[in-house]
């Protein structure tokens, strides 16, 4: 079952995008903080990847995709809930369904209002929160106070890679770690406390596709 990759130009950069040989219902699945859309290859090469048309796009400033064009467009939710809305418009995707982990949940939030051919959304490690309410919905731990840490030691890239998905390890994560771009951590979780983008709360307690 071959996942094909290629690059799609978009306003925010060129980005990487991975599909799956399945051609049922698409699914976009959207990665976290400084990851990449690597992540989901064992879905990818399985029985899900086989039955259903699996997206993965490496985020601005994430994985093969290049650093964001305008960084302070594109690292923020909204801007990335953008990209990836570009991405699906692009592949002439018109209806499908949303999975997103982590920072790739809030992005899921944000596109709601953006695409309106959102089937559903699964969420993972998504805590719908923002502004002054953003330390409620996590629990503290050293490796949170790299998330929006600009530049990272080896100690820092090896922390954050061991904790943002436990053991076993794989080299993979980390080298996603290090390849991202700074700037895209520290502006996306300035952003995002500052209170930039939708109130994830009120859009989980509104209308929406199913959650």
């Amino acid at each position: 079952m071959a996942t094909t990759i290629k690059t799609i130009e978009t306003s925010h950069g060129t980005l990487a995008v991975r599909e799956s040989a399945g051609t049922g219902m698409p699914v976009l699945m959207i990665h976290g903080n400084s990851s990449s859309g690597a992540v989901f290859r064992n879905q990818f090469n399985g029985r899900i990847g086989a039955t259903y048309h699996l997206i993965a796009v490496d985020l601005p400033g994430h994985g093969e995709s290049c650093d964001a064009v305008d960084p302070h467009r594109s690292y923020s939710m909204p801007g990335y809930a953008d990209a990836m809305t570009e991405v699906l418009n692009r592949l002439g995707i018109e209806k499908a369904a949303v999975f997103g982990w982590s920072l790739g949940g809030h992005i899921g939030l944000e596109m709601i209002d953006r695409y309106p051919g959102m089937l559903g959304l699964m969420i993972t490690g998504t805590p719908p929160v923002a502004g002054a309410d953003l330390n409620n919905g996590f629990k503290p731990s050293p490796h949170m106070g790299l998330a929006g840490k600009e530049i990272l030691t080896e100690d820092d890239i090896d922390a954050y890679a061991h904790s943002t998905c436990g053991e076993p390890y794989d080299q993979l994560l980390r080298n996603a770690v290090a390849r991202t771009d700074g700037r895209a951590r520290r502006l996306m979780l300035g952003k995002f406390a500052a209170g930039e983008g939708k109130d994830q709360s009120a859009i989980v307690a509104g209308k929406t596709p199913p959650i």
